[in-house]
């Protein structure tokens, strides 16, 4: 130690040196760490803000309805532009996507298009498994999260940040994921190590690089954060959502942007400086939900004041951030005052609606008791005079008797047709499994045709889920109409039945007098007939009330003809799923 000693005072410019040598190295280490720190930092910072604005700008209800074999569908590709306009906006991004959990397995959704540079991958397909599942990825699905530094693979080297994506429910659908592109970063760093092996050689000479070397790199994580800062106020300025960045610890806002200030009204200069309960959820002064509470604010409603103390209604969320050391909370709402105008239009409707179906409801009892009462009394008066006084009424009186006695049933149908029809919808019964094998041979025979007519039926009816009185009521319609109009001595009806996508699709064919294209809407029409009443008589009902059954379960019902060769009346039922060995 001694000897040591001596060294040092005879060679007192070793000793400045070797202390210059330690002291550059020290700084220069520290300096590398600090800069490492800074550029880390601003990767981490800018991923967790990029992929946080991309989870807003998405569209979750999209993301939600598509799947394998989408790509070329709109919401495929609208999601696929916003994904490609963030990728554009900021050229650090290396890699932009979507993802869905299914079953467990995580596949991709929505890949941007990266068609446009030969150095990268192309898009992933929808559904495509993604195996290289992080932690950091699986914390996407509840909150915006930022991997564990960077990461390589084949694709290279990448800082990822990952967020959940809502569908209107506020339901999370899937997870949108941003990669920076570290290469950059990495190859500074090993730029780095290696004027660290220089400084350690070239003793003054590597402390005046460090010097400039450090004054360099500190100037371009400067300029990156002030990038970063552009490319942020670029997308404050595009965002389509009201958006406050406000300080977590005095709740003054720092920063709004144009969306936020055309709700408020007002000018930046008036909403900076100024707290966020001054606009934003003025009841929760002093008792904020986030900071005062802990809680989480996402996709809730609350009220917004403009600068004129009007209230809008919005649908806000609250995301905590931290820039530097300073902890900052980024508010985006969205105006539904037309939502909310919506809501009462449609609960008016529903009270209207309600409204209707009780007149409704007094209706058909006006018309059960206080018209079938005189009619009655009318019926069983002309029955009196029909069977006691015929003998005494001359031919014209006898016709006109027996016409009264015809217009009084005639009313009594129509009365009764009416409120069926009034029924239909209102009164419901369960639906339950209807084997049409053996109901439609028990309507037949219900129905007592002519002799003159055969009705003939497809082998092995399906089994449908419906309200058993309803589709009786449809065949019955059906099959009753081709017999009471049928003009052919020997006349053929058939029941037919076969599966039409999503649909079970029947048809009623018969060899009558047909109908005239020109009517084939008409019939369906309620009180309208194509004979006169008092040639065939008919309500002009039952294929309203038809045509009302049907597509009141789904389906629709329509008519083919051809004059003098009969008609097929087309009818469908959605399929239920019902097992049925007989089915077609």
């Amino acid at each position: 130690m001694g000897k040591i000693s001596e060294l040092f005072r005879k060679n007192i410019g070793l000793a400045f040196f070797l202390l210059i040598l330690a002291v550059s190295v020290f700084i220069f280490i520290a300096v590398i760490l600090q800069t490492q720190n800074i550029l880390v930092q601003a990767d981490e910072n800018e991923g967790l803000s990029s992929v946080k604005i991309a989870a807003g700008m998405i569209d979750g209800n999209m993301l939600e309805s598509i799947g394998p074999g989408d790509e070329n569908t709109t919401a495929y590709k609208s999601l696929q532009t916003d994904l490609n306009q963030l990728r554009s906006a900021n050229p650090n991004i290396r890699h932009i996507y979507t993802m869905k959990r299914i079953n467990g397995t995580i596949v991709f959704a929505v890949d941007a298009d990266y068609g446009s540079r030969t150095s990268s991958v192309q898009g992933a397909r929808i559904g495509e498994t993604y195996t290289n599942v992080t932690p950091a990825l699986m914390k996407g699905f509840y909150a915006p999260v930022t991997g564990a530094g960077f990461t390589t693979d084949e694709w290279g080297t990448v800082l990822s940040s990952f967020a959940p994506v809502y569908n209107q429910r506020g339901e999370v659908v899937g997870v949108v994921g941003v990669d920076l592109d570290a290469g950059i970063l990495s190859s500074r760093m090993t730029m780095l190590k290696n004027m660290y092996i220089l400084v350690l050689l070239a003793i003054f000479v590597v402390a005046v690089s460090v010097a400039a070397f450090t004054a360099s790199m500190q100037k371009e994580a400067y300029r990156a954060l002030r990038e970063n800062e552009e490319y942020l106020n670029t997308i404050m300025q595009s965002i389509q959502a009201g958006v406050l960045i406000i300080d977590a610890e005095t709740h003054i806002i720092t920063d709004a942007n144009p969306k936020a200030l055309s709700l408020i009204g007002a000018k930046k200069e008036d909403v900076a400086g100024k707290t966020c309960h001054a606009f934003v959820c003025p009841a929760e002064t002093g008792n904020c939900p986030v900071t005062d509470l802990e809680e989480t604010v996402d996709n809730e409603e609350r009220i917004l004041l403009d600068i004129n103390g009007r209230k809008i209604p919005i649908i806000k969320s609250v995301n905590r951030i931290t820039l530097g050391k300073k902890k900052m909370l980024i508010e985006s709402f969205v105006d539904i005052s037309e939502r909310k105008k919506m809501e009462e239009q449609n609960a008016q409707l529903i009270k209207d609606l309600e409204t209707a179906n009780s007149e409704l409801k007094d209706f058909a009892y006006i018309v059960s008791h206080d018209l079938k009462a005189p009619l009655r009394a009318i019926g069983s008066l002309s029955q009196w005079l029909y069977s006691d006084y015929k003998d005494k009424f001359d031919d014209d009186g006898k016709t006109q008797l027996d016409l009264l006695v015809n217009r009084v049933q005639r009313m009594q149908n129509l009365i009764e047709g009416i409120l069926e029809y009034s029924r239909v919808g209102r009164v419901r019964e369960e639906k339950e499994p209807v084997r049409l094998d053996a109901v439609i041979p028990d309507i037949i025979d219900s129905l007592s045709l002519p002799p003159h007519i055969a009705v003939t039926i497809d082998p092995q009816l399906p089994v449908i889920a419906y309200e058993k009185t309803r589709i009786r009521q449809v065949f019955a319609n059906l099959i009753g109409n081709a017999a009471k109009y049928m003009d052919k001595p020997a006349g053929e009806i058939h029941v037919g039945c076969k599966p039409d996508g999503s649909f079970w699709k029947f048809s009623v064919a018969d060899n009558g007098p047909g109908i005239d294209s020109r009517h084939y809407e008409k019939i369906f029409q309620i009180f309208q007939t194509l004979q006169p009443r008092d040639h065939i008589e008919s309500t002009g009902i039952g294929l309203s009330i038809v045509k009302k059954i049907v597509e009141m379960n789904g389906g629709k019902i329509w008519v083919e003809s051809e004059v003098g060769k009969g008609s097929i009346f087309y009818f469908t039922v959605p399929i239920s799923g019902i097992s049925d060995e007989g089915s077609p």
